[in-house]
């Protein structure tokens, strides 16, 4: 009889953040890599069980610190926090948020797309009805981000889950979780110059969507059934198709007034029901794909959505731009 090595098995007993009690877990066999967390473990660091990987962060197991900076910036929270100093009710397994794949089967194309968030009020009077609002949010992600609204592509199917849960302090926070901060409208207009008037604004392949109280107001009573799914769009690399004016370029088709990354106002003057626009095609979809495929998304925020008045680029109908991050912050 042969001894099939790479068969393993390992009963273990960890402290809380997955370091491993001495004396308290053995193993057979010698090819599984895998410990607390469903993650990797990383031995030749810090010894046995001292060191956990995912595909978007370390840490070490025995002071429950990560060693690179979460990628969801909150205030009160450390950058090196790790599943928001409470292991046992929260896990984070990849460190991310977007989770996008591509396959093939019987001649169709499938995307299957999660999201993993979390809604936070941060409203002055907290009367926002948080589980409403997250029950609304992901029934309206679910149905736009679907083949029922792809337009120009047969023979494509779009999967798209969306796990939300409310919160009510930012320790419960975990680093895969895109965070929407509700805020009151006052705060909101101070945010940055311009944003007064807006719908929503988000973190650029980031993990934030800020929304005005009554944005979250009209999204729970159904006056507003775009805006979420647009910023969503923009944390996943969409821009506004327009800010190009160039057909095929960032998904704009010309006289193609009904998608969702246009902002607000642009179907709106074209005489179409903001909230009849939301519908994405194959290319955005591709973008989408590639931007998660490359690592670009789910890391710390490089880009944000900003609003800004100043010259749009040649043939671009809007007068508001996308600016990077960094080159506002540089001329201020």
């Amino acid at each position: 009889m042969k001894l099939n090595t790479k068969l393993a098995f390992n009963p273990t007993h960890h402290d809380p953040f997955g370091m491993l009690l001495v004396g308290r877990s053995w193993e057979v066999g010698n090819e599984y890599r895998y410990g607390f967390n469903t993650q990797e473990q990383d031995d030749e660091v810090y010894g046995n069980g001292n060191l956990n990987t995912a595909e978007f962060w370390e840490f070490d197991t025995r002071i429950g610190r990560r060693w690179n900076n979460d990628p969801v910036n909150i205030p009160d929270n450390s950058p090196y926090l790790c599943f928001g100093n409470n292991p046992i009710f929260f896990n984070d397994i990849k460190g991310d948020s977007w989770d996008i794949t591509k396959s093939e089967k019987d001649g169709k194309t499938i995307y299957t797309i999660t999201l993993t968030v979390a809604v936070y009020d941060t409203t002055s009077d907290k009367s926002i009805d948080t589980k409403q609002l997250s029950e609304k949010i992901k029934m309206e992600v679910e149905s736009v981000f679907s083949e029922e609204n792809l337009e120009g592509a047969e023979n494509v199917i779009i999967n798209t889950t969306v796990n939300i849960r409310t919160i009510t302090n930012a320790s419960e926070l975990n680093s895969d979780d895109h965070l929407i901060i509700i805020k009151d409208d006052a705060d909101y207009d101070n945010m940055e110059k311009d944003l007064e008037g807006t719908k929503g604004v988000a973190d650029f392949k980031g993990q934030r969507i800020f929304l005005p109280k009554t944005t979250a107001a009209a999204i729970i009573d159904g006056t507003n059934t775009r805006t979420i799914s647009h910023e969503f769009g923009h944390t996943a690399g969409l821009y506004h198709p327009q800010d190009t004016g160039k057909d095929g370029v960032n998904g704009y088709i010309k006289e193609d007034h009904d998608n969702l990354m246009y902002q607000y106002w642009f179907p709106k003057s074209k005489g179409i029901d903001p909230n009849d626009a939301i519908k994405l095609n194959l290319t955005q979809y591709e973008i989408m794909y590639k931007n998660f495929k490359n690592g670009e998304l789910n890391k710390q925020t490089q880009y944000k959505t900003v609003w800004k008045k100043m010259p749009s680029p040649p043939g671009s109908q809007s007068p508001y731009v996308l600016v990077p991050y960094k080159k506002i912050n540089s001329k201020r």
